[in-house]
């Protein structure tokens, strides 16, 4: 349906637009969704600050040798950031039309993200607002984009 809508026309143009928000099948931007989320997460831990750009802990001590020479915390082998980046072990990226899980399963991952009594919290997973926005406007472009449609 284009141009005016009519008094005749109007509840099915409602439908359509309640059919829309219920399955708005936006796999293609949850998806785009997902690869700005790693790569914000990855710029996240070449810098070493969380995902609302605190800068996390630094190490307490050099790593051992065989190690990451590099004094940037959590990039020691690189299978955690994978694992929250990319396709490493554990990592977790479902889409569906209307949701994403993203994230890791790896151990080391859950120790960092909370902390404990002995390692400082530096959280690796989560929203930047950056993602948020991109997520929000991506979404939101479909939407328009399926209702103009009706």
């Amino acid at each position: 349906m284009s141009g005016a809508i009519t008094l005749d026309d109007l509840p099915k143009f409602l439908d359509g637009i309640a059919a829309a928000m219920v399955a708005p099948k936006a796999e293609e931007p949850i998806r785009k969704t997902a690869q700005h989320i790693a790569g914000e997460l990855g710029r996240g831990f070449q810098s070493s600050v969380d995902p609302s750009g605190t800068a996390w802990a630094p190490l307490k001590r050099p790593r051992p040798a065989g190690h990451n020479p590099g004094t940037r915390p959590l990039i020691d082998t690189g299978e955690m950031m994978l694992s929250a980046i990319s396709d490493g072990s554990g990592h977790i990226e479902q889409v569906t039309g209307d949701s994403l899980a993203y994230g890791t399963s790896n151990w080391k991952a859950k120790i960092h993200q909370g902390g404990t009594a002995r390692i400082p919290a530096r959280p690796l997973v989560g929203w930047t607002k950056g993602s948020a926005d991109y997520a929000v406007e991506s979404v939101a472009d479909h939407l328009v984009t399926l209702v103009g449609a009706l």
